[in-house]
């Protein structure tokens, strides 16, 4: 009988390391970002690159103060300053993106003691801190409308706007985005609005409500419509979220159970005065910032849980505060303090998931 060979750890070895890993998820983001300053002009792109280089300063001066070596390098903080960027509207002013990218390393990453002792994702909570202080510029009745000069390419389909959309977008990147002359509710707004403002006794549908102000389901994929910087553009993310898993990075449970549960749930609960199982699970999924929270944000290796069960928790309930918020709260959106209070459950959520101990036997 050969002998037990037991050695210290780490007893499995792997080429993917931190850096891999925080720099192949920044490279699958890039593609919406392009989407965002695309759509929304060079403004948007500025945006970006304010909030990354405001992360890893903020990285490197407390690594510089606690004299440790620098860890700008592992791609954490430049994928932590992209992710806040692209939570945040196009017409931020320079100070606010910078107060948040701040808080999102600080607060939401250094004050836990750095890399992998965080309870909560960076990102959101940057942005929940600039929600709270500059709630009236983060939290939008009206956003930056995608202007379409259909004269360019007449009435002859979605193919043609898109190329007039695509000209009047490259155009703006020359340019800085006129944000105070022309705006527009962002599609969960004017859906929620719109639900709200039914008769009670209507039976409308929220597809139906899709349908009658003029939403474009492939708008959506694609990005051409209002929204934040990076979120806008449900195909690019997707795509990206699919290779991430592809390539065993993300687990597939999470973005599986919680886009499902938003799904599910947006069409069996009423929102405003269209009822029960009445609701429109494709346009739940595509709008808003579920993709880009449930691919890149919630899938978090140091805010979600460890198990398989716990991940499938974790995310239903994301998928169920999500819903709540967004059908029943204040704010059309409710991805970012969805997946901050399953976070903060994330602790007890694994000590009742906790996996069996090899080679022990239930009796």
């Amino acid at each position: 009988m050969a002998s037990l060979l037991v050695s210290n750890s780490p007893h499995i070895r792997s080429e993917e390391d931190i850096k891999a890993i925080m720099w192949t998820v920044v490279m699958m983001l890039v593609p919406a970002g392009l989407m965002g300053t695309v759509v929304f002009g060079w403004y948007a792109a500025l945006l970006i690159l304010v909030s990354i280089f405001t992360a890893v300063a903020c990285e490197h001066l407390v690594n510089k103060i606690r004299k440790l070596p620098t860890t700008i390098g592992d791609g954490s903080a430049v994928l932590a300053g992209m992710l806040f960027a692209y939570v945040i509207p196009p017409n931020t002013s320079i100070f606010v993106t910078v107060l948040g990218s701040a808080a999102t390393i600080l607060l939401g990453k250094q004050l836990f003691g750095g890399l992998g002792c965080n309870i909560w994702n960076p990102a959101l909570v940057g942005r929940a801190f600039v929600s709270a202080a500059y709630a009236s510029v983060i939290f939008l009745s009206t956003w930056p409308r995608i202007r379409i000069d259909k004269t360019l390419g007449g009435d002859s389909g979605w193919l043609s706007e898109r190329f007039a959309a695509l000209q009047n977008s490259l155009a703006q990147i020359m340019g800085n985005i006129n944000v105070d002359a022309v705006s527009q509710a962002s599609p969960l707004s004017i859906v929620k609005g719109a639900a709200k403002a039914l008769d009670a006794n209507a039976t409308t549908t929220v597809s139906e409500l899709v349908k009658n102000n003029d939403i474009s389901y492939m708008n959506l994929l694609t990005g051409h419509h209002v929204g934040c910087i990076g979120e806008t553009s449900a195909g690019l993310l997707i795509l990206g979220g699919l290779i991430l898993i592809a390539m065993k990075i993300v687990d597939w449970r999470i973005p599986f159970f919680y886009i499902g549960t938003v799904a599910l749930l947006s069409w069996i609960m009423p929102i405003g005065n269209v009822g029960w199982f009445h609701g429109d699970a494709l346009f739940s999924v595509i709008s808003g910032g579920l993709m880009i929270g449930a691919f890149f944000m919630a899938t978090d290796f140091v805010t979600s849980p460890m198990t398989p069960l716990g991940k499938g928790i974790f995310a239903v309930g994301c998928g169920l505060l999500t819903v709540l918020i967004r059908n029943f709260g204040g704010f059309p959106e409710g991805v970012c303090y969805s997946i901050l209070l399953m976070n903060t459950c994330v602790p007890l959520i694994d000590r009742f998931c906790t996996p069996r101990l090899f080679g022990v036997v239930k009796k």
